[in-house]
């Protein structure tokens, strides 16, 4: 009996031995710390807080980051691939040279994001805004971007063959082969860089194409725009807001030649007036009167106005009206 329980004594004694010694190990994903988390290469990060966390090749392939705030993260050479980011918030993040192959990134805020060398081979950025985003020579082969936003977005030299590119939207954005879409009508279809998507693209074509009326006179087919005479009243010089404008002038043509497709006998004066802040940016645009009534071309000059950039004013913000009219003869 003794015998007995000295066995069992021991056995007990070297399970509260085995039982002690782990008790000194941490579990490195448990915390509120979401940064330490994720520069350990944690998998579960759902939700995470890393609003401008520092993240330069971090590895998080394969890791769950659905509805995080990756707002203003640098995230430098960091390894995504295959993780999940849906419904993530990465506005002005820096995703220089990241790869994100294989992620899912749809519904994702990527306003303003620089991605300039990233890879997105067979990504899925469904729904995603790429507004103004920075997108040289990205590699998006096979990537599926339905009803993505790529207003603004600059894309030269990055590679589109295969990708879906159903419904998405084409506005002032920098095509890959260097033009823009507002003077490719109002896409970037036919302007890659060698193999084209195999989806959307065809629809974009046909969509945007500028197809004049049969029974219009070849005067008639000649889309114009006037930029008539400006007023500018503050610091600002009024050949520096002409050669501005007209730098533009190829986008708000734009605007008037979709509605035209739409109705034949558009024509008319937009009087536009904007502001101009210390820095050059347009801190407020609106039309304030015209003959012009289709509020699709307003708005669309309106919008194109406020993402312009100008010289900065000496001294102080300058107030200008300009008026643009249309016609679609001579």
């Amino acid at each position: 009996m003794g015998r007995v329980f000295s066995l069992l004594l021991s056995a007990l004694l070297i399970v509260a031995i085995g039982g002690l010694s782990g008790c000194g190990k941490k579990d490195p994903c448990r915390g509120d710390d979401w940064e330490k988390k994720a520069k350990r290469g944690c998998k579960n990060l759902e939700g995470a807080d890393l609003v401008s966390a520092y993240l330069q090749k971090v590895n998080l392939e394969g890791a769950n980051l659905e509805g995080a705030n990756l707002w203003g993260a640098d995230l430098y050479y960091a390894d995504f691939t295959n993780a999940k980011l849906h419904d993530a918030d990465l506005n002005g993040a820096r995703l220089i040279e990241a790869n994100l192959n294989g992620a899912d990134l749809s519904g994702t805020n990527l306003r303003s994001a620089n991605l300039r060398h990233a890879k997105l081979i067979n990504a899925n950025l469904t729904g995603a805004n790429l507004t103004n985003a920075k997108m040289h020579d990205v590699n998006l082969t096979k990537a599926t971007l339905k009803g993505t936003n790529l207003e603004g977005a600059v894309m030269n030299y990055s590679k589109l063959a295969y990708a879906d590119l159903t419904d998405v939207t084409w506005d002032d954005t920098t095509c890959p082969d260097d033009t823009n879409s507002d003077t490719n009508g109002g896409s970037c279809c036919g302007h890659f860089n060698g193999k084209g998507p195999s989806a959307g693209c065809s629809d974009s074509q046909r969509k945007y194409k500028i197809k004049p009326d049969s029974s219009a006179t070849a005067s008639q087919r000649k889309y114009k725009i006037k930029l008539g005479s400006s007023e500018a009243a503050g610091f600002c010089k009024r050949e520096d807001i002409a050669k501005a404008v007209r730098r533009r002038a190829g986008a708000i043509r734009s605007c008037y030649e979709k509605q035209l497709m739409i109705d034949p006998q558009l024509k008319g004066k937009i009087m536009m007036q904007w502001k101009i802040g210390l820095d050059g940016g347009v801190k407020s645009a609106n039309a304030t009167g015209g003959s012009l009534k289709n509020r699709k071309v307003v708005q669309c000059v309106e919008r194109i106005i406020r993402r312009m950039r100008f010289v900065k004013p000496d001294g102080g913000v300058c107030v200008v009206r300009w008026p643009f009219v249309f016609n679609a003869g001579d």
